[in-house]
């Protein structure tokens, strides 16, 4: 039986691997070795093995078909989530004496209870998200033996999911948003971008990514970081515990975001007129860096609009969310006359 390509997994460690096998499973049988040979650290891998004229006790059949090295995967979707090796010594016993306990988490580096296991138990590979993509990259840019239509949707589908819950570890951004009536006062008076729950836009994430405001037709000079983002929250009565849960913080990233919130309910109690209406039922917050803030970015000068449709008439540079790199922005922002026509766009 297949199993459902949207995993209905609520945990996110469940819901990855779900969804991972579930792709793998409709795949062809050399591209899931392709992946697994990749996450196992061995190009020869191989789950079947065919072999001709076999030489067997007095007789030479004419061919064998035979299982492979089998696989075992661990998935942690948090870094720094593996403190000891209980888990991954209980999982071994799964493994075939000859097959991979593969441990897969989204760090930077190999976890040092993993490195110390595998230094006894050469069946414990370590691999990262970032090896998956890699080899999901192998395949839809193999112009040799390209994958089928289906294979090549079920996998950026599989790269699409992988970005979406941070498991990546991708270059930093600038989200370039439409903010003129509330977003760029919000920012410079509260240090804040508030939206709407469930906005369509790239993960944000903290102590990384950075947002722009455009506004007033330019993209003004300030290109604050971002430091804490809460996907859904009510201010009159923060749900700290379903926070922690749905969007799988650790308790330092926890503690932040609370004291974020705390700062912010004591900005707008201070004044109330100004900003209490803004703040009224469930959305989204991104905490930025405030304008004065070292971590902020200053551009030298805003970057005017110049976009114009095929009528020539100038229109927006956006009505939501463009991505850009701060490079690009700088380099523009530092020219006699910056426009927008002129920074480079990533893919949305």
């Amino acid at each position: 039986m297949s199993l459902p390509l949207f995993s209905t997994y609520r945990q996110g460690e469940n819901r990855v691997t779900a969804t991972l096998l579930a792709v793998l499973q409709r795949l062809s049988l050399p591209n899931i070795e392709l992946i697994l040979g990749a996450l196992v650290g061995d190009t020869g891998f191989s789950l079947v093995t065919f072999q001709n004229q076999v030489k067997g006790d007095g007789s030479v059949p004419d061919a064998e078909i035979k299982p492979g090295r089998s696989v075992v995967i661990e998935t942690k979707t948090t870094k720094n989530a593996i403190q000891d090796g209980q888990q991954i010594q209980t999982h071994l016993q799964s493994a075939a004496t000859d097959g991979f306990l593969v441990v897969l988490t989204p760090d930077d580096n190999q976890p040092s209870v993993v490195y110390e296991l595998a230094q006894h138990d050469k069946r414990i590979v370590w691999s990262s998200f970032d090896t998956l993509d890699g080899a999901i990259d192998a395949i839809l840019n193999n112009s040799e033996e390209p994958p089928f239509e289906t294979e090549a949707f079920l996998l950026r589908e599989l790269h699409a999911l992988l970005e979406q819950e941070h498991l990546l570890s991708l270059p930093p951004i600038v989200a370039v948003i439409a903010g003129g009536i509330w977003g760029w006062p919000m920012y410079r008076g509260l240090g804040v971008y508030r939206c709407t729950v469930g906005r369509r836009m790239r993960p944000l994430v903290p102590g990384k990514d950075r947002v722009a405001f455009y506004a007033d037709g330019q993209i003004k000079p300030l290109v604050p970081i971002v430091k804490s983002v809460i996907e859904e929250i009510n201010l009159e009565d923060p749900d700290w515990a379903r926070i922690k849960k749905q969007q799988g913080l650790e308790d330092g990233d926890l503690d932040f975001a609370k004291q974020c919130v705390a700062e912010l309910q004591k900005q707008i109690k201070a004044a109330p007129t100004q900003w209490a209406s803004d703040f009224i039922g469930p959305f989204k917050l991104v905490f930025l860096s405030a304008p004065e803030d070292p971590e902020t970015k200053p551009l030298d000068k805003a970057i005017k609009n110049d976009k114009k449709s095929e009528s020539g008439r100038t229109v927006a540079f956006t009505q939501g969310t463009r991505y850009v790199t701060l490079e690009s922005l700088q380099e523009v922002g530092s020219e006699s006359n910056p426009l927008t026509s002129t920074v480079e766009h990533l893919n949305s």
